[in-house]
């Protein structure tokens, strides 16, 4: 069992790692938006602008799916031996941050619609 010192500093880097994800994820979170706008608009949810139909719906989701997985990939690879390194589990540490990572650009994106 970890000493609680060193699962706190062991959190604190989780933190800042995931952190740092949210951060980079704020330009792919646009592309993102804008092609679910447009494909939403595509099927006819809601009217949008009217030059959906210039592939935005296809190019920018997949970006944005994309850039989405990558940076929480690499998030998770730098966090993995970290919480191993502090006596966490990490396949929890793990999941529980990229989970807060996307539920954070969730309830930012979600009113936008």
């Amino acid at each position: 069992m970890p000493k609680p010192r060193k699962k706190a500093l062991g959190i604190c880097f989780l933190v800042l790692i995931y952190a740092a994800a949210f951060i980079l994820l704020i330009i792919p979170a646009v592309f993102l938006f804008i092609g679910l706008q447009a494909l939403g608009s595509t099927m006819g949810l809601w009217a949008g602008e009217p030059t959906t139909n210039d592939g935005e719906e296809s190019w920018a989701t997949i970006a944005g799916l994309v850039a989405f997985a990558v940076v929480l990939t690499g998030a998770g690879l730098g966090a993995w031996p970290l919480a191993r390194r502090f006596g966490m589990r990490p396949w929890r540490s793990v999941a529980i941050a990229s989970g807060a990572v996307v539920m954070g650009f969730a309830v930012w994106l979600i009113p936008g619609f």
